[in-house]
């Protein structure tokens, strides 16, 4: 069984992670922050498309049970149930993220945010869905430093500080999501293509000759279940793409603390523009 791991809903993601990189750009630079403050107006309600990730992790095993045999329906229909056992700490993997996000947002238009504290990532549960002790504490700090951020009172002209203090727990942080959405999701996935191709060449070996009607059904049914596994993974690759993204789009950030409003305003928009384009990929997927 391919380690444990996750999903979360829909694409807004381009607003909301664009809007930390247009946030993070605007505040560092002192440039005018009105213009941040309506971007993050349209996108206060953004998520991302990390949910839907996770969520079909137990998706894609319960499409497998459909596929394998009788005697293997069981152990896979085990393994579905145990990864909608862990999408609480799928979601709150994912959160500790958009809370990042969401704190750059507010740190730099001087506004208030609202953190759901019910939904809470641990060191334990953020192993138990495949980080390394390392990328899993630095989670938990990058959480905490949030809430620090927030309470301490920081404004715009400290958001550059933020962003220092906070790179290396991201940069830790998102090669976990990493492992995650570029590792561990593709194999569940290429685990349920292996199956439904079984499945269906055996029904063509069964009725192929004998019924050439119930044949062509079977090859546009099988066209179409691929054609859905091969979607998520194109949706893994942009959402890693994104993951990157940010991971670079931070990194510099961090690194151009003299850099003028001009300057850095140029080193940041391939990155948006590129999170944004990535993001229309995972939406059509889920």
């Amino acid at each position: 069984m391919s380690r444990p791991l996750i999903h979360e809903r829909r694409l807004n993601s381009r607003a909301a992670i664009a809007l930390g990189f247009v946030l993070v750009f605007a505040c560092t630079s002192c440039a005018d922050l009105s213009a941040v403050a309506k971007f993050a107006a349209t996108a206060k309600n953004a998520s991302t498309g990390f949910s839907d990730i996770a969520n079909d992790f137990a998706g894609s095993a319960e499409r497998r049970a459909l596929y394998v045999s009788d005697e293997e329906k069981p152990v896979v229909e085990k393994q579905a149930e145990t990864y909608k056992a862990l999408q609480p700490e799928m979601l709150a993997a994912q959160k500790v993220l958009v809370d990042y996000i969401a704190a750059l947002a507010a740190i730099s238009t001087d506004s208030a945010t609202s953190r759901d504290a019910s939904v809470k990532a641990t060191e334990d549960g953020l192993k138990k869905i495949g980080m390394s002790s390392a990328q899993a504490a630095a989670g938990v700090g990058l959480a905490t430093k949030v809430v620090d951020a927030l309470t301490a009172g920081y404004r715009s002209n400290k958001a550059g500080k933020v962003i220092r203090d906070c790179n290396p727990l991201l940069q830790d942080y998102l090669k976990g999501l990493e492992q995650i959405v570029g590792t561990d999701y593709p194999l569940v996935l290429n685990n349920e293509r292996i199956s439904a191709e079984g499945y269906y060449q055996g029904l063509l070996h069964r009725y192929g000759e004998k019924e050439p009607l119930a044949a062509v059904t079977i090859r546009v049914q099988m066209q179409q279940d691929l054609d859905g596994i091969k979607k998520r993974e194109q949706a893994a690759t942009a959402y890693m793409k994104i993951l990157t993204d940010i991971g670079e789009g931070h990194q510099k950030l961090a690194d151009s603390e003299h850099m003028n409003p001009k300057q850095l305003g140029k080193l940041v928009e391939p990155y948006v523009e590129d999170i944004a384009k990535q993001s229309v990929a995972v939406a059509k997927a889920y």
